[in-house]
């Protein structure tokens, strides 16, 4: 018998919680305690982990979109928290590190960082936290794969699916079909990977 879907038990939508609450509660503290949000923040961290960087180098390590890192570095800038630099190599291209004010705020914000992270783990045991971080790398990776085979949908028959949404469509009075100048028609792709026990 095929399991259910109950939202409150759905995976995704569970993390999405857990993350926004998460989120919730470190961008609270850190717009009070520093005036900083949180992509400013990672910026900060991601510089005093490794400088100087591009912009784009700060996308790929902090896996936020171009417009987001713009976005935290023009306050971070203006603030004088960090520093622009030409690159030698290309004259067009510039590096960022922070400024010493901005090495200042990252060692006040830092162990602020480091607390909070306590605070949400207390009651977890060590080996409950490196199997919640082992989970989490897994869970990325597996992510990951499945966003590179863009188009397929996991472990649904899309022939199907779209069969049953002419059913849908049909019993609303409409012809089947769908959409005008849209295409029922739909390749099965199924994803390679097994799937889980129940």
């Amino acid at each position: 018998m095929a399991r259910a879907l109950r939202l409150q038990h759905f995976l995704p939508y569970r993390l999405s919680i857990a993350s926004n609450q998460v989120s919730g509660l470190v961008a609270e503290a850190y717009d009070r305690l520093f005036g900083l949000s949180i992509p400013e923040w990672r910026v900060v961290t991601v510089l005093a982990e490794a400088a100087p960087l591009s912009q784009l180098d700060i996308v790929g390590r902090t896996l936020m979109d171009k417009m987001t890192v713009s976005r935290a570095v023009r306050p971070l800038v203006a603030r004088g928290l960090l520093d622009r630099e030409t690159h030698k190599g290309d004259r067009r291209a510039q590096h960022l590190r922070l400024s010493t004010a901005g090495r200042s705020l990252y060692e006040c914000v830092a162990p602020q960082a480091l607390a909070m992270e306590a605070a949400l783990l207390e009651g977890f045991t060590a080996a409950e936290v490196a199997a919640l971080e082992s989970a989490l790398d897994r869970l990325r990776a597996r992510a990951a794969a499945l966003s590179r085979d863009a188009g397929q949908s996991v472990g649904v028959d899309a022939g199907a699916a779209a069969a049953a949404g002419d059913g849908a469509v049909a019993a609303m009075g409409r012809p089947a079909g769908g959409v005008p100048g849209s295409s029922s028609a739909a390749v099965s792709i199924r994803s390679s990977a097994p799937r889980p026990a129940r």
